[in-house]
C-alpha cells in the first residue's frame, strides 16, 4: 500500500497544530445514507446492537468507537476480502469511499481526519499508536529490508479498539485484487482534498500513515465514531 500513499509529513504537523479555513479538507454531500436502522448502544455493557450484528465499542478518551470494524452488507460499494463471507464474519466488510460516508448507523458516523489525529494522539503518537491501538492477534511476522531481520509486530490493544490487519481491496469490480491481509489495516476518512482524493488511515505493523487515494478503486475498513 506505500506505493499507493503520498507523502503527507506537512500536511500532518499543519493537522496536528490546527488547520485554517483554507487548508482544512472540504467535505460534500456524497448521497442518501444507506444505513438508516436506529441501532441500541448500551453503555454499560460497551455494545451497539444492530441487525447486522451486535458491535463492541470502546471509549478511548473523550471518543466512543466501535471496536470492530462495520458488517453492514449494502447492494454495491462493499465486498468481504476474498469475496468470501467468513473474512466479513471476522474482520467486517470493504467499503469504497462513496459507500464509506453513507453506511454508519444513525447516532454514529464516518470519522473526519482531525477526529482521526485526535486517536492517534491519545495512543501515544506516531511511535506508540500502531502498536496500542493493534489487536493481539491477526498481525503477521514480517521481515525488516533493511536489516533482514523477522519483526513480530508486539501490539497491545490497550484501549480495545482492536484493530486487525484485513488488507483491502485494490482495483475495479472486473479487475480486483485483495491484497495485505495480516499486515495492514486501512480505513476511510471523510475528507476530500482537493484533487488528490480522499485521507485515508494506514497500520502497518509498526506504524502509522495517512496519504491520498484514489476515490475509485480502493475498498478499505469502516470504524464509525459515536456522534457527541
Amino acid at each position: 500500500m506505500k506505493n499507493l500513499i503520498v507523502g503527507l509529513i506537512s500536511t500532518i504537523m499543519l493537522l496536528s497544530c490546527g488547520s485554517s479555513t483554507t487548508s482544512h479538507p472540504h467535505r460534500e454531500v456524497i448521497g442518501l445514507k444507506l444505513n438508516a436502522q436506529s441501532c441500541t448502544y448500551d453503555s454499560t455493557a460497551k455494545t451497539l446492537a444492530c441487525t447486522e450484528q451486535t458491535y463492541r465499542t470502546t471509549k478511548i478518551g473523550a471518543q466512543t468507537w466501535l471496536a470492530q470494524n462495520l458488517n453492514f452488507p449494502t447492494d454495491s460499494g462493499s465486498s468481504c476480502y476474498n469475496d468470501s463471507a467468513q473474512y466479513c464474519a471476522s474482520y467486517g466488510r470493504l467499503y469504497d469511499w462513496n459507500t464509506a460516508n453513507r453506511v454508519c448507523p444513525k447516532g454514529w458516523h464516518l470519522p473526519d481526519t482531525t477526529e482521526w489525529i485526535a486517536l492517534f494522539r491519545f495512543a501515544g503518537g506516531d511511535s506508540t499508536a500502531a502498536l496500542a491501538l493493534g489487536a493481539d492477534t491477526s498481525w503477521h511476522p514480517i521481515v525488516n529490508y533493511n536489516t533482514d531481520l523477522t519483526i513480530t509486530p508486539k501490539t497491545t490493544d490497550l484501549y480495545g479498539f482492536s484493530a486487525l490487519a484485513v488488507g483491502y481491496r485494490e482495483g475495479t469490480s472486473s479487475n480486483s485484487v485483495f491484497s495485505q491481509l495480516g499486515q495492514e489495516a486501512l480505513w476511510w476518512s471523510t475528507d476530500l482534498w482537493g484533487y488528490y482524493g480522499t485521507l485515508a488511515i494506514e497500520l502497518d505493523e509498526v506504524e502509522k500513515h495517512m496519504g491520498y487515494i484514489n476515490l475509485s478503486e480502493e475498498e478499505f475498513s469502516v470504524r464509525c465514531l459515536k456522534d457527541k
